[in-house]
């Protein structure tokens, strides 16, 4: 079949000339160099013939990949009109439409996958769409909120100057950037970075604004972590110092002790109360080295121990220090069990137990406190804990 014309369009389109296709056998050999492509076009544009004349109407149109001399593939709309017994057969270059409509495609993907709210309004603030992360922050569906003024999310955090400055700076097209406290469907306030751009059309006018808020509450809860664990590094350098000064001194109370008892050697009655304050004193050392280990700068060791002698020992050593119209009973039962612990750590969880309950009754004349463990054999598991004695031993308090 000749080809018989195509005009200069046709010719800045594809880049073929009058001498490269001479018949339409060189265009489809050119245009459409896949061999499988090939057969796929001929067959469809055939059918679509066949149709249309069967049909006596014109070939609709059909999108196809069309090679252009240059070697750059164009996507084309062809379609056909029968002139008699010619066709005449019509090419429209949709490639930049079609690279405009991936474009909006991509953009609109974009920002309904966006994990950030954002909110397109009209120039007069009356939202015109939101995506799905504005309903998963805010609560409120498109549904809910499209047709609302923006200010659907205001709290009454930020004052009237505040949305002032905002819209006068959006309003001389200028992009306005602060955090706000936002308030949520369920009435809950939620801290956000928002940001506000102006949209423009080809004159340059706004006639719209885009609004991308990012949700802060995470972040701030993870700054407030940040702060806590600063503070605690603070404190923990402060203990570390403290019981540097501390363990000093003691080391020079231990020193003068030993003098002490050396001295007073035929005197039994101060030995026993210096060996006393001698024991005190080792308490206050393991005591120093909790503090060691709260501030880093101790290491705990985890060791294994009899917890029965342990804490009887450790018991012997409160009762020193109890107060007179406090009686400490020990109610130890059961077989002696082993545990693996630091025992400086272990000991100071045990005073605390004990002096929780001392606390308790302090103010009271008399009152005897039972402390027990009962080992639960065989699960291994032991429960320790204290319980004060009224009239017939009638437990009314107890802890773990």
């Amino acid at each position: 079949m000749k080809r018989q014309f195509f005009n200069d369009r046709f010719i800045q389109t594809f880049g073929y000339t009058q001498e490269d296709l001479p018949t339409i056998e060189q265009w489809w050999q050119r245009a459409y160099p896949d061999e499988n492509y090939r057969k796929w076009v001929m067959s469809t544009w055939e059918g679509a013939t066949r149709e249309a004349v069967a049909r006596q109407e014109d070939i609709q149109p059909m999108e196809y990949n069309v090679t252009c001399k240059t070697g750059e593939v164009r996507i084309v709309e062809i379609s056909g009109v029968f002139l008699g017994d010619d066709l005449l057969a019509t090419c429209i270059d949709l490639s930049e439409r079609k690279q405009a409509e991936a474009k909006v495609r991509r953009y609109y993907q974009a920002m309904e996958q966006s994990g950030e709210a954002i909110i397109i309004a009209d120039a007069e603030g009356v939202i015109e769409h939101v995506n799905p992360a504005f309903t998963l922050i805010t609560g409120y569906t498109e549904t809910e909120a499209v047709g609302q003024p923006t200010s659907l999310l205001k709290s009454g955090n930020q004052n009237a100057g505040f949305y002032e400055k905002l819209w006068e700076t959006i309003t001389y097209g200028q992009t306005w950037q602060d955090k706000v406290i936002n308030r949520k469907k369920s009435g809950d306030y939620y801290p956000a970075m928002l940001t506000v751009s102006p949209i423009r059309n080809e004159e340059g006018k706004t006639t719209h604004y885009i609004g991308i808020q990012q949700n802060l509450e995470q972040f701030e809860s993870l700054e407030a972590q940040l702060r806590q664990a600063q503070k605690m590094e603070a404190v923990g350098t402060l203990v570390g110092g403290i019981a540097h000064d501390f363990n000093n001194t003691l080391a020079g109370i231990t020193g003068n002790l030993y003098l002490a008892k050396k001295a007073a050697g035929s005197l039994p009655g101060v030995i026993k109360r210096l060996d006393t304050i001698e024991t005190l004193s080792f308490a206050a050392a393991s005591t120093i080295q909790q503090l060691l280990a709260f501030s880093r700068k101790g290491r705990v060791e985890m060791r294994p121990l009899s917890v029965e002698p342990f804490l009887k020992e450790t018991i012997k050593l409160q009762q020193i220090s109890m107060p007179e119209n406090i009686a400490l009973q020990a109610d130890i039962h059961g077989a002696d069990m082993l545990m693996k612990g630091d025992i400086n750590q272990l000991q100071q969880v045990l005073m605390n137990l004990i002096n929780n309950a001392v606390v308790r009754c302090r103010r009271v004349k008399a009152r005897p406190y039972a402390f027990s463990l009962i080992n639960f054999m065989p699960t291994g598991i032991s429960r320790l804990s204290t319980r004060e004695l009224m009239k017939g031993n009638t437990p009314a308090y107890g802890g773990r």
